[in-house]
């Protein structure tokens, strides 16, 4: 949703160089008011986002796709090490137990989550450290969308302001 956001906002600017260019206060104030409604779209999606990957909505909606993918990665890390996809299950299952101190996804001891090529022997679950690693994850990009998307609509509206500036009267 986004991107798709990012592409129209892409498309519209568009529409600005044309009234700018033009000279045509209609044409801008149009592009003004769409750009504006898609920054708005931006900072709604972004609270949404945010509201949607709550530690306690993770635990209920994804915590099972999340394992199941585990399984996927630990499952793959175990194919010819020369493959890209191995090295990039390797690494991420890697970095999870090590930053996390611990192994598998919510079960440590079962060669299913934790295979015996991965050498690990922590008596830990990941599903937390993943967890947590993820919100983080999220929370950045979400500030970061919503940090731009509010300079955005600062500038949007100034531009705006200047646009419809009203010439004084002369004496």
């Amino acid at each position: 949703t986004m991107v798709v956001v990012g592409v129209l906002l892409i498309l519209q600017s568009f529409v600005g160089v044309f009234g700018a260019s033009s000279k045509d206060k209609p044409i801008l104030l149009c592009f003004y008011l769409v750009s504006f409604l898609l920054v708005l779209l931006q900072l709604f999606y972004t609270g949404v986002i945010f509201e949607a990957f709550r530690p306690a909505e993770l635990t209920l909606t994804y915590l099972p796709t999340f394992k199941e993918q585990w399984i996927k990665l630990a499952t793959q890390s175990q194919g010819n090490v020369d493959s890209e996809d191995t090295q990039v299950a390797l690494s991420f299952l890697n970095y999870t137990q090590s930053r996390g101190n611990c192994c598998g996804f919510d079960d440590a001891t079962t060669q299913e989550q934790n295979p015996a090529g991965l050498a690990c022997t922590s008596t830990d679950p990941c599903q937390n450290t993943f967890i947590t690693e993820f919100r983080a994850t999220v929370e950045k990009q979400t500030i970061f969308i919503f940090v731009f998307a509010s300079i955005e609509a600062v500038f949007i509206l100034l531009m705006c302001g200047l646009t419809v500036k009203r010439k004084q009267a002369p004496a």
